[in-house]
């Protein structure tokens, strides 16, 4: 017999319902451009390039990782329907150790550009 934790489940993290999907295959071409076209990609391009790749590979690369991501991308919108703050709990896991090691990581960050160690 199993028993069902409700502080596992909410309104906010149930799949979105058929009728509140608003988003057509334009939100998702201009959401997936607009991820592909910013400074780290074209910083990951010149990148391969400075280390030796040819500009075509590079670019061949970077479509190709593009790619990679868009799958994904389009599986959990059109097949699972799971939600930001799902993902991220299943990213994270249920366990309740999440604020803390967010807060460590920002220290770690804020030291990292400050240039210090805590």
């Amino acid at each position: 017999m199993t028993t069902v934790d409700p502080t596992l489940s909410n309104r906010d993290l149930a799949p979105t319902l058929p009728g509140q999907r608003t988003w057509g295959t334009y939100n998702y071409i201009a959401l997936w451009f607009s991820m592909s076209m910013e400074i780290t990609t074209y910083q990951l391009a010149s990148s391969l390039i400075a280390k030796g790749m040819d500009w075509k590979q590079a670019v061949l690369t970077v479509l190709l990782g593009n790619l990679i991501v868009l799958v994904p991308m389009l599986l959990n919108a059109h097949a699972w329907f799971v939600g930001f703050i799902t993902a991220g709990i299943l990213y994270v896991g249920l366990m309740k150790l999440a604020p803390p090691a967010n807060s460590v990581s920002a220290a770690m960050a804020a030291a990292g550009v400050e240039g210090r160690s805590l």
